[in-house]
């Protein structure tokens, strides 16, 4: 609804190219998907979510399952264990937002300002390499926390600093906060 400012993709899930085929889609085949959506918005912002995945999923050779991944080594924790993989989907974001100016990534599971920091480092690494290669990408995307921990609620003040906006996940701030799931009656 535009009567609100509600206009484009709040927020764009990108797990599912990793979990259909359990394999690493290479870069181009990212980079198609989200030129693909991008180009369906018609300038309207989309907001593209960092992959929140367990860390098995980011990294299948090493089996060694988590005892609970849904409190373990997923969304920046993951990604940035996960260097290669964090920063394939960055370039395939840069490259797909060539030419807009209301593109966003998303951070999930953010807990400090330094998680936030060392993706936004990234973001500037993978635009000067891209750019050094004579590649078109886009000249700045937004990045925002997804605040849905204690942690970075804790930190809120700070976060903005780093980053565009903020975006808060109640659902999932209010499950850890409660310890209870909102399907828990």
């Amino acid at each position: 609804s535009n009567t609100f400012g509600l206009t484009g993709i709040g927020v764009f899930r990108t797990e599912l190219p990793f979990l259909v085929d359990k394999r690493r889609p290479a870069e181009d085949e990212l980079y198609e998907q989200y030129k693909q959506v991008l180009a369906g918005q018609h300038g309207k912002p989309v907001n593209f979510r960092l992959l929140d995945v367990a860390a098995a999923t980011l990294s299948p050779e090493q089996r060694q399952a988590e005892r609970n991944p849904a409190l373990g080594m997923r969304g920046v924790r993951g990604l940035l264990q996960h260097q290669d993989v964090l920063r394939l989907q960055l370039r395939a974001l840069l490259r797909a937002a060539a030419g807009t100016e209301s593109t966003g990534v998303l951070v999930p599971f953010v807990t400090s300002v330094l998680d936030l920091q060392r993706v936004k480092a990234a973001v500037i690494e993978e635009r000067l390499t891209l750019r050094k290669q004579k590649v078109p990408v886009a000249d700045s995307v937004r990045l925002a926390p997804i605040i849905e921990v204690p942690a970075a609620a804790l930190v809120i003040g700070a976060l903005p600093v780093d980053s565009d906006f903020v975006v808060v996940a109640i659902d999932d701030l209010q499950a850890h906060l409660l310890a209870a799931d909102r399907d828990n009656s």
